[in-house]
Parts: C-alpha cells; structure tokens; sequence
C-alpha cells in the first residue's frame, strides 16, 4: 500500500513536470494575447506582435488588418516600414566598418566627407550618439511637404548643412535624424556601395533575414501592410512619405520574425565583435547609445527602440538578463505600440498590468488637499528634464518646461493620471511629506526620480512703463522655425501666433504666468533690441529682429 502511493506520487510529479511548462508558457501567451487585444479592441492597435524569451517564442501573432480595402489580415510574415528602428542597423553597419579598419568612431566626419566649417568638430560617435548639434531634419519648415518628393542623399544634406547647429558637438543630447542621414553617406563612402545594398549583405543575408530590405515605393513588395492614420472621423490612408526621405534614419522595412533573428544574432555575438557590441550598447547623454536607448528596470537592463514613418508606428525592447525579445509593429499611426511593447515585457517578467482604459473615461476619485500638498515640488524625472507638482484649489497639476500645467486625475491616494495622455505618476511620500519619490510612465517610458525641491520657485513680475515695453516690439525671425510678432499691451508683451503674455521680470527678462518659460532680449552696440533668445528647459533658440 505504501509503496503504491509513493509510485503514484512519483507518477504525479512526473506528469506535473511533464505538463507545468506548456500549460504556464500557454497560460503566459493567453496573458499576453489578452493585453494585445485590449488595444486592438479599443482602436488603438492593429499589427504583429512577437514575445520571446531564451529563443522559445511565447506569442507570435497579427492582429487586425494589413489592408483595410481588401480586409487582408495581418500576420507574423506582414512587412512593415520601421522607421527609426532603422537606426540600430545604421548604427551596426558603421561598427561593422571599425571592426574592419575601415574606419573609427573618434574619427571626426570631414575625414571621410566634404562637410562645411561648422562641422570640423562633429565625430562619427557624436552621430551615432545624437550628440553632434545637428539640426534634425524632420522639425525644419516645409519638412512634410518636401517627403512626399524622391531625394538623393546630397538633396537630404543640403537641407540642414548651411545651418547654424544647435550646440557644440557633445554638450548635450539631443534626437536628430540628420545626424543618421549623414551616417548613411558615410557607410556609402566608406564601403563603396550603396546604403541598401551594404545592410542586405552584411546584416540581412548573414542572419537569413529574407523578408527585410530598404523600403522602395515603387517595388511590388508581397506582404507589405497598407498604412492609416485616423481621427474622429474614422481611419485614413496614411500621409504619403517617398521612402528615399528616411533612408539611413528610417528608410528599412522588416517583419516580426526577422526582427526576433536580427535581435538574437547581434545579442548573442553572431554580427560584430564583443568589444563593437558594447560600444553599441552602452548608454552616453540622455541614455543613448548608438540606435538604441538603454536603461535599467527592476528587470534588468533594457535596450529598446521605438520608430514612426509614414502611419507606421513600431517598438521593439531586449531584456539581456533573460534573453526577453519584445517586438511589436503597428500599421496604425497611433502611440499605442510603445505602451504595448512596456506592458508585455512587464507581463513577461510576471508583472501585473492594466489592459488598455481610456484615459478620458477613466474613473476618478477625490483625494483631500492636505494629502495632495504632500506631493508638491520639483521632481527630477531625467537627469535633464524636471516637472513641476502644484495645488490649487484641491487640483494636483503637472507642468514640463516650456508647456502648459495640466490637471492631475486620482486613481488611489498615491498614484495620479492625465486624462488627454496615457501618462501615470505615482508619489511614495512620508508621513510628514518630506521626503518624496516620483514613479513615472509615459507610454511606454517609465522612470522614478526624487524631489529637489518641497517648494515651487516664484516669478514676480515688475513694472515697465509702455514706452519701455514698446522698445521691444517688432518682428523676430529664427533661423529654423516661425517668424514671431511681438507687440505691447497693459503692461505685458504679447507674442504671436499663439497670443501668449508675457510679463517682464527684469529690464530685458520676460516669462510666460502660463508656461515654463522665459524670453530674454538682446541689444546691439547703439542699444537697440536686436535679438530675442527663448528658454524652455535646456533647450534655446534665438531669433533676430527684422
């Protein structure tokens, strides 16, 4: 009798270790698919998606259409422009070079390229890093206009090379597609062959990736996704974008299952050498590396990349502790990917997560000021970027440099939403209010950082008589960006478009009693106002007075 119940006791624990994996793997995909379609069910998605972990694909599936004409549904092996995932390729493709002489990361470009003056001091890894100052390509005048054109790479330079940069090469981070432009032409220099044709044989063809390759209008390309964008109204054929505009930016297109061997072959060492990967994967200003963002969860490091072109919305995440692959690929120009792509890698690593709510229906309650005053103050949400947390009249705001304040919804005594963006903060204050920590998350960003400040700097405005605010009145131009009209009115400047007031501060210092920002007016040797600077954070721009 009791060697019978040890033998099915044995027996049983057999057939537990014999089911428990496939029945938690398919409990996990179930989990999985289940969050994916709260999206596609609200609106928000439609796609590929692919979650992988140690190479055991967990779910790999499309969801909604590839062509809303013809109701062709999408599937793992539907082709999707990347947009900005294109970077990480751009990025391999030079480390490539350097692992092959050909060149180095330190080399300044006008090694390799004619460039103008200004640029002497531009290196390949300011580039590569979004450090080089560049003016990005894709925020100058008539950019959208001018996508809709066939461009060759001189056309795409000569864009943005007479223009003054924006900072010295390396004070600081900033996202610039001409930077990954001027990459491509290096790789075209350097390799003697064209960008496309360098990436498909020295990445695609290696890791028998043979549904990717450089998007071309113009090529009947099977399983290629239809694009849309959508309003109030309903869902739209995407903006039309001619595809040689990305090029090395944004130019590649790909499917899910490739992008799972893209990922495995460069992690696991197949595609550059040890001391190239790490140089690829180790994060400088603003937690950039070169094409990827790299930061750290409570899972581990993270390296991720989101991309948008042309209705086209992607993002993709690896987790190296656990070999977690996250890819999702959205022919719907909505910013639900990344959301989704953050919530999975959560749900993989057994998380909790919420499905998709809208946030203007989502419910609220009411939390007492005296609790509300205990989150108020300056958070560092980046080492670069902080946010303001106010009261009034038992309303929590939030405010970013250079915007509006935006009202705080509460969900629980502690954590807060915004209902005209998926964005959450979650404050972990004392029972004095003291100390307080900041949880964020943006879509699919999230960060925490501490409070610097229990107290809200306080602007006061002076007292300028009109003929001294009329000295500052006129027309000021920027070199990238609009022309502004600033004209004097009951005490304050008014600047438009946008009608904003602006209160002086000083003789020749002036800030906005609505957003976080200030104007501060130059003058030249005979003492007339010959400039205005605007300041938003770390960001400046100046314009000249016509």
């Amino acid at each position: 009798m009791e060697l019978t119940a040890i033998r099915l006791r044995i027996l049983l624990l057999i057939v537990l270790a014999a089911i428990s994996p496939a029945s938690f793997a398919q409990d996990e995909a179930t989990q999985l698919d289940q969050l994916v379609n709260s999206y596609v069910d609200a609106g928000q998605f439609m796609g590929s998606v692919l979650v992988a972990r140690e190479g055991r694909t967990l779910l790999s599936k499309g969801y909604g259409v590839a062509n809303l004409e013809w109701d062709i549904p999408n599937e793992p092996s539907t082709k999707f422009a990347l947009g900005s995932l294109t970077k990480q390729f751009t990025a391999a493709c030079v480390l490539l070079l350097e692992a092959q002489g050909k060149l180095s990361v330190g080399d300044p470009i006008s090694k390799y390229l004619e460039v103008p003056p200004s640029w002497r001091d531009i290196t390949i890894f300011h580039l590569l890093t979004h450090t080089s100052g560049l003016r990005n390509i894709t925020a100058l005048p008539r950019a959208a206009e001018l996508d809709r054109s066939p461009n060759t790479v001189d056309q795409l330079i000569g864009r943005f090379k007479d223009l003054s940069l924006e900072f010295d090469p390396g004070e600081r981070m900033q996202y610039s597609n001409s930077g990954y432009i001027v990459l491509g032409a290096l790789i075209e220099k350097v390799s003697g062959m064209p960008y496309a044709k360098f990436v498909q044989q020295n990445i695609f063809v290696p890791l028998g990736m043979q549904d990717s390759g450089y998007d071309v209008n113009t090529d009947v390309l099977k399983h290629r996704a239809s694009s849309y964008s959508q309003d109030r109204q309903g869902r739209h054929n995407a903006r039309y974008v001619d595809m040689s505009t990305p090029y090395s930016a944004g130019g590649l297109y790909s499917t899910t299952l490739d992008l799972q061997k893209w990922q495995t072959g460069l992690f696991s060492g197949k595609l550059l050498p040890a001391n190239e990967l790490q140089k690829m994967t180790t994060p400088n200003k603003g937690d950039y590396s070169m094409g990827f963002v790299v930061s750290t969860s409570r899972h581990g490091r993270i390296i991720q990349h989101t991309g948008g072109a042309a209705g086209f919305s992607n993002a993709m995440a690896y987790f190296p502790d656990d070999e977690t692959i996250v890819i999702v690929l959205g022919n719907l120009r909505t910013p639900a990917p990344e959301t989704i792509a953050s919530k999975l890698g959560a749900l993989a690593h057994g998380d909790a997560v919420d499905a998709y709510i809208d946030p203007a229906k989502r419910e609220a309650i009411t939390v007492p000021a005296d609790v509300l005053r205990r989150y108020v103050g300056v958070y560092a949400m980046k080492p670069d970027q902080t946010v303001k947390i106010t009261v009034e009249r038992e309303q929590l705001y939030t405010q970013l440099p250079g915007q509006a304040r935006l009202p705080l919804s509460a969900a629980t005594p502690t954590k807060f939403f915004l209902r005209v963006a998926d964005v959450e903060m979650e404050f972990d204050t004392d029972h004095r209010g003291k100390k307080s920590t900041m949880r964020w998350r943006d879509g699919g960003k999230e960060g925490t950082g501490p409070r610097i400040s229990a107290t809200i700097p306080q602007r006061r405005s002076i007292v300028l008589a009109p003929e001294q605010l009329q000295r500052f009145a006129g027309t000021y131009t920027f070199e990238v960006g609009p022309t502004l009209t600033i004209t004097s009115e009951a005490g304050a400047l008014v600047v438009n478009p946008g009608g904003e007031r602006w209160l002086p501060e000083s003789d020749h210092v002036f800030f906005s009693d609505r957003i976080d920002s200030e104007m501060e007016f130059a003058s030249d040797a005979n003492g007339r106002i010959a400039s205005v600077t605007m300041h938003q954070g770390i960001a400046r721009s100046t314009a000249m007075r016509q």
